[in-house]
């Protein structure tokens, strides 16, 4: 098995330790955001983060330590229905707390706001797991499960490059069908089809590494 040298800097929300993973694939499971191995995390290419995807482990109960309750002065946490009668209010303490409004949440279950932990950044060069199955020849795959693919950092690299470049030009494609010059001027001088108006849904670049 080769190893990679080249390092590539990924985003994680919550720890960075091995988790237990509750939802494994299956012979007859294949839902592509399921985890491929019992143990280990998902992470994203810095810049390239898919909030839509941390909500199935984000509130404060799960074991993945993604998020915290917000409490009020008194120590007792704040519920939206607290939050709907004076927003102006709660907003104003959401800053004393250093918390932007915009990473504030609600908990389906009990009502109670709590809000996203700053991520953390970090680089890394060994193996990983990784949806570019399409980008990446067979000889660079070391093992293969469901929609999952694992290969050294390097050879992902290449295959996000790939993806990217693939994207653009179907981006450029969706560009000259438009004929007003204002919607134009949005993709002028776009070039990641990723982080441009309309772009691409973020969720085939997460990652699963099994350690650090």
């Amino acid at each position: 098995m080769k190893e990679a040298y080249e390092s590539m800097k990924f985003i994680r929300y919550g720890g960075l330790s091995a988790l237990k993973q509750t939802h494994i694939k299956t012979k007859d499971e294949e839902y592509y955001h399921l985890p491929p191995k019992k143990k280990g995390f998902f992470a994203f290419p810095a810049g390239y983060v898919d909030t839509f995807l941390l909500t199935a482990t984000w509130e404060p109960t799960n074991i993945s330590n993604k998020s915290s309750w917000v409490y009020k002065e008194d120590g007792s946490k704040l519920s939206y229905e607290e939050y709907s009668k004076d927003k102006k209010f709660w907003i104003k303490y959401f800053k004393k707390l250093g918390i932007k409004d915009k990473n504030v949440y609600y908990s389906r279950e009990s009502g109670y706001a709590f809000y996203l932990k700053p991520p953390r950044t970090f680089e890394y060069n060994g193996p990983l797991w990784h949806h570019l199955v399409y980008e990446v020849k067979p000889e660079m795959i070391w093992e293969k499960k469901g929609t999952w693919v694992k290969t050294s950092v390097e050879d992902y690299i290449k295959a996000f490059a790939i993806n990217k470049h693939k994207y653009l030009r179907e981006h450029h494609k969706t560009m000259a069908q438009f004929d007003d010059v204002s919607v134009k001027s949005l993709f002028k001088g776009k070039q990641d089809p990723y982080n441009c108006p309309m772009g691409f849904v973020k969720d085939e670049l997460e990652v699963f590494i099994e350690r650090l």
